[in-house]
């Protein structure tokens, strides 16, 4: 009888399972998981210089080293100059999806359009990643419900 009453209670627990409680368990309140991601964006910006698809964004010209000899001719641009750009980009969870954006005002420019979005996207070796580490909190989600914790 106990048994019959433990399923029935999981039975009853697992009503209360949905799509949305879930997202919001696993992104809304895990600042991990989001400041891991910006990181991991910063990086691939820093240290390669590559968009979400693994694009060079572009390369300094010699011109460009004569008005500033800290960006040598030919390397790669990693849009970080003063820091306000990588410092702007932040996640915004909602219901069932995320957006990653930023401050990409440089004044008579923008870094999204002239560069694209892809600038700060999820590459495939980071949505792997990140798709990996969401399935995992949905997997405890589903646990923590069930099991009434």
């Amino acid at each position: 009888m106990k048994v019959q009453h433990e399923v029935y209670l999981m039975l009853e627990r697992a009503k209360m399972l949905n799509n949305a409680s879930a997202w919001v368990y696993a992104m809304r309140d895990n600042y991990r998981l989001q400041a891991d991601l910006i990181n991991s964006i910063k990086d691939r910006l820093f240290k390669e210089g590559v968009d979400e698809d693994r694009r060079i964004i572009g390369t300094y010209s010699a011109f460009t080293e004569k008005l500033n000899p800290k960006k040598k001719v030919g390397t790669r641009y990693t849009l970080f100059d003063t820091g306000e750009f990588y410092s702007s980009i932040y996640i915004q969870v909602m219901n069932d999806y995320f957006l990653i954006n930023g401050d990409g005002d440089k004044g008579d420019e923008n870094l999204f359009d002239k560069f694209g979005y892809g600038i700060i996207g999820l590459d495939e070796n980071l949505f792997d990643w990140f798709s990996e580490e969401i399935i995992n909190k949905y997997i405890d989600y589903v646990g923590r419900v069930l099991y009434g914790d």
